[in-house]
């Protein structure tokens, strides 16, 4: 009998007469007393293999830097500009970093199949997905399981396309709402302000400290905070050019690779093509004037600020980073961000000649530290979280892992509350994805929660 293969948690998408083969864990999240209705079985997941994992990092980050090259070819073509690839490097590469893990995910998933027959559902709506607006659009989306979908009915198409047989559903796909954010009152405040302060050494920005450090660090350097949210605007616009006229010069080495730059010009943001020009005309009166820019998460997910801060290094001005969570930040990204930044402020030491290494408490309050004598028979065990679908690929869980991640957790927690001598409290990540709360509390007694 053909199997019915399954890429998201819709009911529509699952057979009642034929055996079901999931990609993932999440596909069963809509489930609920109807998952005993359908016979299931789960196809092994490629990442849950750390040798793999390795494998395809080394890949994963040669193709990511011969990317930006490409990029930096298309985009200077396509805008009749210029720039260099560090330029292009700064605004492009936390969304390539993202985006090219998260395709070969995809890729891998359908390439692993068995060479078997198989039967699949596609989804269909009457208009199109709409194209990310910015880096925040697309980070806050890729989540989203009809996208996803599209995306694995596309490998299916060109992997498996003699091994498949298809049927279609309509479908009444709804993107959630993308809220645009522009905090006018802060806008007035720097303009009685900004001539005051647009001269700044420094310009923190986006940082990972309270208001109250803020200040202290700004009066330190004897400067006085900047108050300026220009660079929070967002500038959009509803036009979305024919993007299968553009191309790139360079061909992949590889039908993956090809297939990605596709994937990548279909899905690129708009920031960085239709509204590229209107955002850095807006950028381009800006009235600060900073000799080191300051950032913990700008660089990342803001548009507006890279580009801003990408044409600043082009007049010599400094880009800091710093980091915000630890080392998982400099492998995850493919180490790129000490390559487009002039220093990069880390945790942890590295051989790398572009980080220093500062204490992670220098901002931090006060803390007690703890003697010997104070230990007692405490336990606080804190839980970690990944996204439904994978993303960048690193050290931490991936997408489904988290199942067998869990039940880990579960095993160990139970032997500690076997033996009795601690006093144990479970405190849930807030972005509980995998539902890990639940699952506790059908193991565990509700006052065990932090």
């Amino acid at each position: 009998m053909i199997k019915n293969l399954v890429t998201t948690p819709f009911v529509d998408t699952f057979s009642s007469t034929n055996e079901n083969i999931i990609i993932g864990q999440w596909c069963l999240r809509e489930l609920n007393e109807k998952k005993n209705n359908f016979s299931i079985s789960e196809t092994p997941y490629h990442w849950a293999d750390e040798s793999k994992i390795k494998k395809d990092y080394e890949y994963l980050k040669e193709f990511y830097y011969r990317t930006i090259k490409n990029f930096t070819s298309l985009l200077n073509n396509y805008h009749e500009i210029d720039k260099p690839e560090r330029y292009w490097h700064i605004i492009l590469g936390t969304f390539f970093a993202n985006f090219i893990p998260l395709v070969w995910d995809r890729w891998e998933t359908i390439s692993n199949l068995s060479k078997n027959e198989f039967k699949t559902t596609i989804l269909t709506n009457s208009e199109n997905i709409p194209v990310f607006e910015d880096f925040k659009d697309f980070f806050m989306s890729f989540n989203d399981h009809y996208w996803n979908h599209q995306i694995y009915i596309e490998i299916i198409k060109v992997l498996k396309d003699k091994s498949f047989t298809y049927q279609t559903k309509q479908f009444n796909y709804q993107k959630k709402k993308y809220k645009k954010k522009n905090n006018f009152f802060f806008a007035i405040l720097g303009i009685f302000f900004n001539p005051f302060f647009k001269n700044n050494d420094y310009l923190f920005y986006d940082m990972a400290f309270s208001k109250f450090n803020y200040f202290k660090l700004n009066l330190a350097l004897k400067q006085i905070p900047t108050i300026n949210n220009k660079l929070d605007r967002k500038i959009f616009h509803n036009t979305t050019l024919k993007r299968d006229k553009l191309k790139i010069k360079n061909e992949g080495k590889n039908q993956f690779e090809n297939f990605c730059y596709n994937l990548i010009i279909k899905n690129l943001p708009k920031s960085y093509l239709e509204n590229y020009k209107k955002l850095k005309e807006y950028t381009d009166e800006i009235d600060l004037n900073p000799q080191k820019i300051v950032t913990s998460y700008a660089h990342v997910n803001n548009d507006t600020f890279k580009i801003w801060s990408a044409e600043q290094v082009l007049k010599g001005k400094k880009l800091i980073i710093t980091d915000h969570g630890g080392y998982v930040d400099e492998s995850s990204y493919f180490y790129s961000m000490e390559k487009y930044s002039d220093i990069y402020l880390k945790w942890n030491k590295t051989d790398s000649l572009s980080t220093k290494q500062v204490p992670p408490s220098l901002f931090l309050d006060k803390r007690k530290i703890l003697k010997k004598t104070d230990l007692g028979n405490k336990i606080l065990f804190l839980t970690t979280n990944c996204h439904l679908y994978s993303l960048r690929v690193g050290p931490s869980p991936i997408s489904t892992t988290m199942v067998e991640e869990q039940k880990e957790w579960i095993d160990f927690l139970k032997k500690i509350v076997k033996v009795n001598e601690f006093n144990l409290k479970v405190r849930v990540h807030p972005r509980d994805n995998w539902n890990f709360k639940k699952i506790f509390l059908k193991n565990f007694e509700k006052n065990l929660l932090s």
